[in-house]
């Protein structure tokens, strides 16, 4: 069983959260909405739409956007500097109220700090009469930045207390040394609220419990717009109060860009509001985002300001890393639909420009969808195929457990009403942190444990700030390496295994790597073992029960509820999908790293002459649930139909024998596994 890396949270006193994280105060008696971050984006120089606003002199990395709500017409002072000295300060009037605003919810403040230093720590406070609230903040990264980190999470609507425990936890998680960079940008995926209705920010999202406050006054945010945010449908839809309270400076239409509101319901005659899509980089980092509610059809608007933007970027030798952000995900993990429309028109464009992933909410909770050939990506994973195939070796993520009900997932990959592109899944508030060091790309999901939780739902006597804890649910890992299709010779040796251990059996195995070519191979050269995964966290690699009653007994998933297959709670002891293809159970004992999910090996640090070879060995190992080898998981733990989504093999049959591909052979495409027989592909890559 893979050891499962915890970071421990609870114990922390408020004091060193804020000594460390950043500065919080507030008198808050005539403070309707306390004070807030946007990430102004820095601009790509794409940001016209047709539509007549650009917002190309928004540069993130130099300026913030501070926002707060009065309850009364006043002017407040908002100071700020690089101590709590302060020395520099401006007066800031309340935005004029436009047609159809409530005056009850006008009193909004808006000011941009400009002028600011790069990657350097700003403290400010917003001061006027019975109004008190102070935060700090972090610049964004220098434009030629290699290295840059960020924290991200999605649907945040619905459940305040749950809202206010997940972002206590990214606040403590930024208050570790080594961490507090996290702490530049959160990017979140919509769903902002439950209705796009001004007394929804301020029963959720603004609801005013000390870890929201705290979060909001000390952590920039950036994102998309939701279905729940949304008025109107497709290709029409709009929204009044996202464009009022998340005025992202990087998206095309917003209040402060356009000088209008909408009501809601009042319609869409109002173009600019049905334009909430934009572009910012984040050092090395170009972070794309699309309003799925405003036309995408090839053609169209926003499709052609898409097309050019990840162009542009693709071509920018200082933004080598591309994410594109909706909010439906195009390749779910269960819960709600794939959107083919997303499919249809966004993943030609993530194929044509090397986008390295897509991250999306709607289903709340956590899952990784795709595939790992062509012939996975055109059949499915089981034969049934998607609509639209994804694009190879293209993580599309879904992080939507931000505090809206939990969900629970279909990992079952079945032909009938499965989701075959499924990879992982797992049921739980969440939320995922991005390390970003020059070619490699590090992602983490963290799932948020509370001793009160219950079934992902929490009621507002359960915030439990001193109680939270987090588990990585997994880790994954991309590297911008150059695979080598030529020029190279790939010779794997037999896979032998030894006699069944107690609990495991061991095999080894070797790949020699010869240069054919008349050049030396600079560099490092990695072989990534396709065909299995090998992933850390609380869902992945554990050790199973032998029967549906002992997954109870082991480490689980508190969120799920769905009791499919199990003789209790029915909890979820593993996140991988089943009968996938993919070679689970088995671990690559001298794995040096992965890629997407798969194990890589480092073969050789100092580059491989012309003519040369190198053998790479390999170790192997999985367990025994019964002490033979082969016996990895009962037979009866497999779902029976469909719906049977929690418990199921972890490879689609019990490993019997560990092959390499050859011929025609293609790992993980839906028949790998036949008969317990998996065959994997040594792919070798240059760093």
């Amino acid at each position: 069983m893979t050891t499962i890396l915890k970071k421990a949270l609870d114990g922390m006193a408020c004091a060193l959260i804020l000594a460390v994280c950043g500065t919080t105060a507030f008198a808050q008696s005539n403070l309707q909405k306390t004070p807030y971050l946007l990430y102004p984006g820095v601009s790509s120089g794409n940001n016209t739409n047709g539509l007549g606003i650009n917002n190309t002199a928004n540069v993130g990395n130099t300026s913030m956007e501070v926002l707060w709500q009065d309850t009364a017409t006043q002017t407040d002072a908002l100071n700020w500097g690089t101590t709590t000295a302060y020395g520099h300060s401006a007066a800031v009037s309340e935005q004029p109220l436009t047609t159809g605003e409530a005056a009850a919810y006008g009193h909004q403040h808006i000011y941009t700090i400009t002028g600011l230093t790069p990657s350097t720590k700003y403290y400010y406070q917003v001061s006027g009469t019975n109004v008190n609230a102070t935060g700090s903040f972090l610049t964004g990264p220098a434009s030629n930045a290699t290295a840059v980190q960020f924290l991200s999470a999605g649907d945040s609507r619905t459940n305040p207390a749950s809202l206010a425990n997940i972002m206590e936890a990214m606040t403590k998680f930024v208050s570790q040394p080594g961490d507090a960079n996290f702490g530049r940008l959160i990017l979140l995926s919509g769903d902002w609220v439950s209705a796009d209705g001004e007394s929804n920010w301020t029963a959720e999202y603004f609801a005013g419990l000390s870890g929201q406050i705290t979060f909001n006054e000390n952590i920039p945010m950036a994102g998309c717009k939701g279905n729940h945010d949304n008025d109107g449908s497709y290709p029409n839809g709009y929204t009044a109060t996202l464009a009022k309270y998340m005025p992202m400076p990087f998206m095309q239409g917003n209040k402060v860009a356009t000088g209008k509101y909408l009501s809601s319901g009042t319609g869409n005659q109002v173009p600019e509001y049905n334009s909430l899509f934009g572009s910012f980089d984040y050092g090395p980092v170009h972070i794309t985002v699309v309003d799925e509610y405003f036309n995408f059809a090839t053609g169209s608007t926003q499709y052609n300001w898409l097309k050019n933007d990840l162009a542009a970027a693709d071509a920018n030798p200082n933004t080598p890393w591309k994410i594109l952000v909706y909010h439906e995900p195009a390749y779910n993990a269960g819960s709600d639909g794939d959107n083919t429309t997303a499919q249809q028109y966004l993943e030609p464009l993530v194929a044509a420009y090397n986008v390295d992933m897509t991250y999306s909410g709607h289903s709340h909770n956590y899952g990784r969808a795709g595939a790992y050939n062509s012939v996975q990506a055109a059949a499915g994973v089981d034969g049934s195929a998607s609509k639209y195939a994804p694009t190879v070796n293209i993580p599309h993520i879904t992080s939507g457990g931000g505090a809206a009900p939990i969900y629970q997932p279909n990992i079952s990959n079945f032909t009938a009403g499965g989701y075959p592109n499924v990879i992982t899944a797992w049921p739980a508030n969440e939320f995922m942190t991005f390390n970003v060091n020059g070619l490699t790309l590090t992602m983490t999901a963290y799932q948020v444990n509370s001793p009160s939780t219950n079934g992902g739902t929490f009621t507002s006597a359960q915030y439990l700030p001193s109680q939270l804890s987090i588990s990585p649910i997994e880790t994954v890992v991309l590297n911008h390496f150059n695979p080598l299709t030529s020029g190279v010779q790939v010779t794997p040796s037999a896979v032998t295994c030894g006699a069944p251990g107690a609990t495991t059996t061991t095999c080894t195995a070797s790949v020699t790597v010869k240069n054919t070519g008349s050049v030396t191979l600079a560099g490092s050269i990695d072989v990534v073992l396709d065909g299995m995964i090998n992933l850390q966290g609380v869902g992945m690699n554990m050790l199973p029960p032998t029967t549906s009653a002992a997954c109870n007994q082991t480490l689980q998933n508190q969120y799920s509820t769905n009791k499919a297959n199990a003789s209790t709670t029915g909890h979820i002891c593993s996140a991988i999908a089943t009968n996938s293809g993919l070679l689970t159970s088995v671990t690559l004992v001298n794995a040096t790293s992965s890629q997407n999910g798969e194990p890589l090996i480092r073969a050789t640090s100092s580059g491989l002459k012309a003519g040369t070879s190198v053998v790479v060995p390999l170790t192997f190992s999985y367990p025994n649930v019964t002490g033979a080898k082969g016996s990895y998981l009962n037979s009866t733990m497999a779902p029976t139909s469909s719906t049977s989504n929690n418990i199921g093999t972890l490879d689609s049959q019990p490993v019997s024998n560990i092959t390499f591909c050859t011929g025609s052979q293609v790992p993980n495409a839906g028949t790998n596994g036949a008969g317990g027989t998996y065959c994997l592909n040594p792919v070798v890559y240059q760093e």
